[in-house]
């Protein structure tokens, strides 16, 4: 039993690396002196150019519901928050825990920004009827109609994946095959392999290996009817690799390995970094054809010590 909790932390751990990984790479990031601003600042830019010539999804959303966002956001960077504003630790680290629960809150939260898009009429729905209109196969928000702004957001956002292939969606594809080439410095290829069990060591293949067994494993436990396979254009979207993974810790065993337990500091950075790193994607998207949300923002970060100082000085809206 400890084997295979260790082993679903070691995947869980890797997907979120690889995850960050990716998105440090699309943007041409050099980790070595990378701080939190720079990285979120970045992103936007890349994000607000893509989104110049699209059609933008609209939405209506009391200002209450985009505060919780914020406010769930500021509590998952948390009262230490202060030492993970740097790729690497800022001096000798003073973390002592692994939070490992984190990756729970940081999928409620990425999933109560994406409530921010459903009509009135869908938001009283279940998670499966809400991902329906999220991401259906036949008119989703942003599998169908609107899917270009996946590829604007970046990896690992614009992957899905069939029962065989991984895409990346719209004109992405050309990027992704780009980043597939991307050489992996040593030390990150070996954890690659260890999280893996010897099979990977890119973390384009621990993405696309997670979005292919989410789409094999995950969705057809939660959408297939009696006797009835899962319809053919079902795919599987980061979404669906965010919820897998937080139900897994939610239900599962879960023992962390003894380099996660004795470098706690990585994980807890990479979680804050990630669900930030997604919420200023989506938000963006709102953002430019409703003010309420550079202005909700403007008034969270008047208010609230650690949204302010963690996004000290970083352009986000």
């Amino acid at each position: 039993m400890s084997i295979q909790a260790t082993a679903r932390w070691n995947w869980i751990n890797g997907f979120l690396t690889a995850s960050l990984h990716a998105s440090i790479e699309y943007l041409s990031l050099n980790i070595a002196t990378l701080n939190f601003c720079d990285f979120i600042t970045k992103y936007l830019r890349k994000v607000q150019t893509g989104l110049q010539s699209l059609r933008l999804p609209t939405s209506k959303f009391l200002e209450e519901d985009l505060k919780y966002v914020f406010h769930l956001e500021s509590e998952l960077w948390g009262a230490d928050y202060l030492y993970y504003t740097t790729f690497f630790p800022d001096g000798p680290s003073e973390v002592d825990s692994l939070q490992t629960f984190k990756f729970v809150l940081a999928f409620f939260t990425i999933e109560r920004c994406l409530h921010l898009f459903l009509p009135q009429s869908v938001r009283q729905k279940g998670r499966g009827g809400k991902r329906q209109y999220l991401f259906g196969y036949k008119n989703g928000l942003f599998s169908v109609r609107y899917i270009p702004v996946l590829a604007v957001m970046g990896p690992p956002f614009y992957l899905s994946a069939n029962r065989q292939t991984v895409v990346a969606v719209g004109a992405s594809g050309s990027a992704w095959t780009s980043l597939k080439g991307t050489t992996i410095p040593p030390k990150l290829a070996a954890f690659y392999r260890k999280i893996s069990g010897g099979r990977y060591e890119h973390f384009s293949s621990i993405l696309e290996s997670a979005f292919l067994n989410t789409r094999k494993t995950h969705l057809v436990r939660a959408f297939k009817k009696k006797n009835k396979p899962l319809p053919r254009g079902t795919r599987a979207w980061w979404y669906d690799v965010l919820w897998k993974y937080s139900e897994s810790i939610r239900y599962h065993p879960l023992f962390p390995s003894r380099q996660s337990l004795s470098q706690p500091f990585f994980w807890n950075r990479s979680i804050r970094w990630f669900t930030s790193l997604a919420i200023t994607g989506l938000l963006q998207i709102l953002a430019i054809s409703n003010p309420v949300v550079k202005q909700t923002w403007r008034k969270m970060v008047s208010s609230n010590r650690i949204l302010s100082e963690v996004f000290q000085g970083c352009t986000r809206f």
